[in-house]
């Protein structure tokens, strides 16, 4: 009852009008409040102050499931509502706000939002007409209508909502019972994301918000259909979306730009499926700079949690471009600068994951592959047949497999390579399989392009003069001028071709595979190494050092250590362009016979110099070598060093064999030239060298200078003054000089032609270490072929003295009554005077084969012949001794016993056996009879007929100096303007017979020629000398150390002066004629 007597009480009341002027609870207060019940509430407030309430902090933000309350309390309130006006909210004193609702109209106008709804009751519903609902901040109106069944607390909404900046239009339409929904979009074609930053101001991911509303551009984007249904609690709404959301978005030219002043990637049509709680994107025409993306596509996955894209990047064919590297390297990929010029086709799976207070998670996959591919790496140029890169790149490791078939390196590489670059440990292993490697002294070898050959094929050229061969053999009388010019042009041509040889030569059928190594942690100190070699490359910004710790570890790969006979060593170079070099090299475990002064093998040099384009200098850190190289001239300069001549004659070091023997091809000695192509070679440089002079050509040419240098043979020393060798059209010129006396040494077609004038006898007592002779001038005439030398000693005015054999030899004669009865008084008191003299002679490695001996004196002349072994030095020599001259007149008063014989120029000899050993000789009579026995067996087993072999050696040194032109020793200062030389060169009187030299004969033809002393004609004695310079004759042959001034007149060498008559003939063979080496001027020294 009481409770209905209030009812009635406060209906009463109500529907009368309650009016308060003002009320206040809490932190909110009213002014002029008036409720009123009529059919329903009538509710009129001028004013609410909410600036109190509103500036409490919130116990905590509005979740999904207050959210939807305070729904559904607005949906009860405005049931029981028949009109309600709050003219005046204050929010705070910037902020006023109002509503008003009449029953069918209700109007919101708040600063940040402003709503006009019309509200119709129809049984069991409610129905919500929104005209209009502005939301500022949003930028957004929107309209449509809501329908809510109170019955089944169900709300269904049809809402449309419009961007204001851009007039992009969302179309929702749902349901939901408040406790889950259902939402339906669509949208019309949007210009841009710009409508979803309001949503979005509050993410805390700025990666995200900058690829949304900075790096994705598009034509126009509409969303098809979207759906999704989720739960309403703050704890499954985002994970129901993310299970339910499917639809289909249509962009049209879209671009994402990656990152800033980098490509973008582009499509011309981008279709995104999102379905199974991933986003697929697939492109129509995708592409990146210059890169064709055809069948690429990408996918969105864990939205809500760990957002993660994932990118399937195919290309068929693309170009490369640094912008690729960059890319990566804003990935924090750092991969080696690298340039392709060839097609690249792709296949890639990239993917970043994005973490919340975490790095990206980057995850890369797949391969790039090319073929005839020309690649730069670390400026290092290549071509590959094909190469595959293989990524496998992981947030724990970063690997890049790389397989290159056929790579190579211009012409000097051609491998597989096999590696893993590892990016992390920015290093690169590799193990390479080659095929082919080629390391030239000639720059153009090493930097052809073979590769390039098939796909570059040079027409046929018409015949050049570069493609004239010389034959090795020709006469050049039968030449025609022109046909002559040809040969001469492609001479100087091949001269000028630089020297080549090849330092590393590895091929197919070597099986080699070795490991290679790059570090690249430092990108201004990159190293690659070759462990097995002990070589490595550094590349710094502008330098490239080249070392190589272990010249042994390669030698067996390399021709030029094989020519040189290399065993060890070490060497750094330094280049900038590889077209200038510093280097620093050491040669160790020599093996050519250089001895220093105090007799120490030398094992070890060490070298540093420079090479800058053709200018050549280098020298050894004790600077007893120098090489000097500029404008097609090379010297040497050699000092403080002395050559065992046995050791160097023994030598297998490849390069020695061939200066001693000539070149070899396919493993066979070329023939010897004949006599007759000898003169027709020589004839040919003599009119090559003539062309050059007159064209002003600079020869090609090496000279080496030695000063000092002694020269050990068989246990001797000889010393020089100074040595210089030339070489110069494949063929080597030689002088010794020492004192006054000259030796010229001229290698051709693989023998050594030597002739040695003006030595006195201090010079030979010096080598023999013994002062055997005294007085006198001696000319030595031989040559060395076939580990053989035949020559011929001359020798005038000289005394012999403390020769044991000798010694015995006279003290033999005083034990025969019938010699002694004529025996001159002064022999042997002061030795055995010789007037002239000539020994014909052999040396092998193991005999001195005597084939000659004839020596004449006022007191005795010598005739024989005989061998001694060097292994135990013993002797079996045969001499005729005469000690009886011109007595024809008294010979029928004296008996002549077996011992003696009569000769025809009126002399009486005697046999003389002399055996033993040369410390020990023993001497003893022979009979007549056994001459003919006597060592000539044993000499013949040894050596071919001497005397004919060495007549042969004279006429082809004759012809050849009718070629002549100047000897080495004046060649040595050709690249600089000539100085004087000291006088020094002496020549032997030319043969004045015009009658031609004969064809030599072959040794197996020889017979032994025992010439008399009577029989022996004048030989010639010309030496065979590179035909570059005249020389000049002396005026006269008298003072031996004459210093008369060189001649300079260029003309041709007068005929030389007749020396004063010797006592018998012989002795003109053996006078010495003095001269001294022209002076030329620089146009003949070319």
């Amino acid at each position: 009852m009481v409770i209905l007597i209030l009812f009635f009480s406060g209906y009463k009341i109500l529907s009368h009008g309650i009016s308060v002027e003002k009320l206040a609870f809490g932190k909110v207060s009213l002014s002029k409040l008036y409720l009123k019940l009529d059919k329903k509430l009538i509710l009129q407030v001028d004013e609410l102050d909410l600036e109190d309430l509103l500036k409490a902090p919130a116990k905590k933000p509005l979740d999904i499931e207050s959210i939807s309350k305070y729904i559904r309390y607005f949906t009860w309130g405005i049931a029981y509502f028949q009109s309600l006006l709050v003219k005046k909210i204050i929010l705070d004193p910037q902020n006023i706000a109002n509503i008003y609702y009449d029953g069918k109209r209700y109007k919101i106008t708040f600063p940040k939002v402003i709503a006009d709804f019309n509200i119709s009751e129809e049984p069991g519903r409610l129905r919500l007409n929104i005209q209009t609902l502005k939301l500022v901040n949003l930028q957004s109106q929107l309209q449509g209508r809501l329908v809510y069944l109170p019955g089944k607390n169900e709300l269904a909404f049809d809402l449309s909502a419009i961007y204001t900046p851009t007039k992009d239009k969302i179309i929702a339409q749902g349901y939901t019972n408040l406790k889950r929904i259902h939402v339906e979009l669509k949208t019309s074609g949007l210009k841009n994301l710009d409508f979803t930053k309001p949503f979005l101001k509050d993410l805390k991911n700025p990666v995200i918000q900058d690829w949304l509303y900075s790096k994705i551009f598009f034509d126009e984007a509409r969303i098809e259909s979207l759906s999704f249904d989720t739960i309403l609690t703050q704890r499954k709404f985002l994970e129901g979306i993310e299970e339910s959301l499917k639809g289909r978005i249509l962009v049209k030219t879209a671009e994402l730009s990656l990152f800033n002043n980098l490509d973008s990637l582009k499509a011309k049509e981008v279709r995104i499926t999102i379905a199974k709680q991933k986003v697929a994107f697939n492109f129509l025409n995708p592409t990146y700079g210059s890169v064709d993306l055809e069948g690429s596509s990408a996918e969105l996955s864990d939205l809500t949690s760990h957002p993660k894209i994932t990118a399937f990047v195919k290309s068929q064919s693309f170009q490369y471009s640094a912008s690729l590297l960059t890319l990566l390297e804003n990935y924090h990929l750092h991969i080696p600068e690298i340039s392709v010029d060839s097609p690249l086709s792709a296949d890639l799976k990239f993917s970043i994951q994005f973490l919340q207070n975490h790095k990206h998670l980057i995850n890369l996959g797949g391969s790039i592959e090319t073929q005839d591919a020309q690649v730069e790496l670390f400026s290092f140029p290549f071509f590959a047949k094909k190469i595959n890169v293989g990524f496998d790149i992981t947030p724990q490791y970063q690997y890049i497999y790389v397989r290159a078939n056929h790579a190579y390196y211009y012409n000097m590489l051609n491998a597989d390579v096999d590696g893993v670059l590892d990016i992390k440990d920015q290093s690169f292993k590799s193990r390479i399989k080659v095929y082919s490697a080629n390391i030239n002294t000639n720059q153009a070898i090493n930097y052809q392009k073979p590769y390039l050959l098939s796909v570059h094929q040079a027409e046929d050229p018409s015949p050049q003069d570069e493609d004239v061969k010389i034959p090795r053999t020709f006469d050049p009388s039968k030449l025609s001028p022109l046909q002559l010019k040809k040969y001469i042009l492609a001479s100087i041509r091949e001269d000028e071709r630089p020297y080549t040889q090849e330092i590393l030569k590895i091929t197919n059928q070597d099986n080699f595979v070795t490991d290679l190594n790059v570090d690249f942690k430092d990108p201004e100190n990159i190293k690659v190494l070759l462990p097995e070699f002990k070589a490595s490359l550094l590349i710094q910004d502008h330098l490239k050092v080249i070392a190589f710790d272990d010249f042994a570890l390669f030698s067996a790969y390399s021709p030029m250590l094989s020519y040189l006979d290399i065993k060890g060593g070490n060497a750094r170079i330094e280049t900038r362009d590889f077209k200038n070099f510093d280097l620093i090299f050491s040669i160790e475990n020599m093996w050519l016979p250089f001895y220093t002064n105090d007799n120490h093998k030398i094992t070890m040099l060490e070298f540093s110099g420079t090479i800058n384009g053709d200018e050549i200098q280098m020298a050894s850190l004790d600077k007893n070598i120098t090489f000097y190289r500029k404008n097609s001239q090379n010297r040497i300069h050699i000092k403080n060093y002395n050559l065992n001549v046995n050791e160097f004659l023994d030598s297998k070091i490849p390069a020695v064999q061939q200066t001693l023997h000539g070149s070899e091809k396919e493993g066979k000695k070329e023939a010897s030239l004949t006599k007759e192509q000898m003169n027709q070679k020589l004839e040919f440089l003599r009119q090559k060298h003539l062309y050059q002079r007159q064209h002003n050509i600079s020869p090609q040419m090496t000279n080496i200078d030695i000063d000092g240098m002694k020269l050990s043979y068989k246990g001797y020393e000889v010393p020089t003054d100074e040595i210089n060798i030339r070489f110069r059209d494949q063929r080597t010129l030689a002088s010794l000089t020492y004192k006054n006396g000259i030796a010229n040494v001229d290698f051709l077609d693989g023998s050594i032609y030597i002739k040695a004038s003006n030595f006195s006898a201090d010079f030979i007592n010096m080598v023999a270490k013994k002062e055997l002779l005294h007085g006198g001038l001696f000319t030595l005439i031989g040559a060395y072929k076939d580990s053989i030398f035949s020559g011929e000693l001359k020798m005038q005015n000289t005394l012999f003295k403390n020769f044991v054999v000798l010694q015995n030899l006279i003290s033999l004669i005083d034990t025969i009554p019938s010699l002694v009865v004529f025996r001159n008084p002064n022999l042997g008191v002061k030795g055995y005077e010789v007037s002239q003299g000539s020994v014909i002679f052999g040396i092998n490695k193991d005999f001195l084969g005597l084939e000659k001996i004839h020596l004449i004196g006022d007191t005795m002349d010598i005739d024989g012949s005989g061998i001694v072994q060097f292994k135990n030095k013993d002797m079996n020599i045969n001499l005729q001794v005469s000690t009886i001259k011109n007595l024809s007149s008294i010979l029928s008063k004296i008996p002549i016993i077996g011992y003696l014989i009569l000769g025809s120029s009126g002399k009486i000899s005697t046999n003389v056996s002399v055996s033993g050993t040369w410390d020990h000789p023993k001497t003893s009579v022979s009979l007549a009879e056994d001459v003919i026995t006597a060592p000539f067996k044993i000499l013949r087993r040894a050596f071919q007929p001497l005397t004919s072999i060495v007549d042969e050696i004279k006429n082809e040194m004759d012809d050849n100096g009718n070629h002549q032109e100047g000897d080495a020793r004046t060649q040595k200062h050709a690249s600089s303007p000539a100085k004087p030389s000291t006088p020094k060169v002496q020549k032997t009187p030319a043969n004045t017979d015009s009658t031609p030299p004969s064809t030599p004969t072959p040794a197996s033809e020889m017979k032994i020629n025992q010439a008399t002393p009577e029989n022996t004609a004048p030989e010639n004695t010309s030496m065979p000398t590179d035909p570059s310079i005249s020389t000049s004759t002396p005026e006269n042959t008298a003072p031996i150390h004459s210093n008369a001034p060189a001649n300079t007149d260029s003309t041709p060498p007068s005929t030389p002066t007749t020396p004063a008559t010797p006592k018998d003939t012989q002795a003109n063979e053996a006078t010495p004629v003095r001269m001294t080496p022209a002076q030329t001027t620089p146009k003949e020294e070319e």
